[in-house]
């Protein structure tokens, strides 16, 4: 096990920050104002579903979720 960085970007403005979640668990918080990035140690071989969701005044915006198997 390694950690993996799962970045996000967007072409919008305004952002104020993107949560990344793992199967609906929130793994981490990026609070910076251009590339937003979090580092994730998977647990062990399964799959996992992966989202970005990004915040702007208040409101929450979710990309489309990755799924990933890990062998």
């Amino acid at each position: 096990q390694f950690p993996h960085t799962i970045a996000a970007s967007t072409t919008g403005s305004g952002i104020t920050s993107v949560k990344f979640e793992v199967n609906g668990v929130v793994i981490g918080t990026d609070n910076s104002s251009s590339s937003w990035t979090t580092q994730w140690t998977y647990p062990g071989s399964g799959s996992y579903t992966i989202r970005a969701i990004a915040i702007k005044g208040g409101t929450e915006f979710a990309s489309a979720p990755i799924s990933v198997t890990v062998l």
